[in-house]
């Protein structure tokens, strides 16, 4: 479901740092790093959002965690976990919920211009969480949902119909923001990685 990267690491002390393929997303990755967990989105280019939502549910927490707003209410939509399992409009994924996360835990997100389109509906997830901060570089403004109708037995047509909104009801109708821009260059590591480094920084309190 993910084009380049996609990595989700988040806490849990019964782990030592690693990372491995996940079943939960499966070609996303997760690992462990005690005290601090973080994501990476800045080469998720999108993709099917449902097996990605569906990946981080235990990050998200229950609850609506963003949807679309339309050209009128009726045409508004609303993303909610409920019991562990991402619900979009109807459509989920359900996957056994073998992961689980303290509430609350800090959550570092980062996202460049190559974030884009369902990557993006990833990142809005995240706006209005408590404890999460976002690093790097606005994304790439595919940010409208979209929706098809069956024109004839050989015709179908797909539009927008509306823009992402996040769990608080603020609208993105141009690309997702950061709260500290930092460039993005691809490096070899991540000690030589600056938004890494500054949303570890950030995640250990320094």
């Amino acid at each position: 479901t993910n084009v380049y990267e996609h990595r989700n690491v988040y806490n849990n002390n019964s782990h030592n740092d690693a990372s491995y393929g996940s079943a939960r997303t499966g070609r996303g990755y997760y690992g462990f790093a005690p005290g601090y967990g973080r994501g990476f989105h800045r080469y998720n280019g999108g993709g099917n959002l449902n097996p990605m939502a569906e990946g981080i549910a235990a990050i998200l927490g229950d609850g609506p965690v963003g949807g679309w707003k339309g050209a009128t209410r009726a045409e508004d939509g609303t993303w909610r976990i409920t019991r562990g399992d991402f619900d979009n409009f109807g459509y989920s994924v359900a996957l056994p919920n073998g992961c689980t996360m303290p509430a609350g835990r800090k959550v570092a997100v980062l996202t460049s211009v190559h974030t884009a389109s369902s990557g993006e509906a990833l990142a809005v997830m995240f706006k209005g969480r408590a404890n999460t901060r976002f690093f790097g570089g606005k994304t790439l403004g595919m940010i409208t949902v979209t929706d098809w109708t069956v024109l004839d037995s050989a015709t179908a047509l797909t539009i927008s119909v509306g823009y992402y909104a996040d769990r608080t009801g603020r609208v993105y109708d141009e690309f997702v923001d950061v709260d500290e821009e930092i460039a993005f260059a691809p490096t070899e590591t991540l000690e030589s990685d600056a938004g890494v480094q500054r949303a570890l920084a950030w995640l250990r309190g320094d």
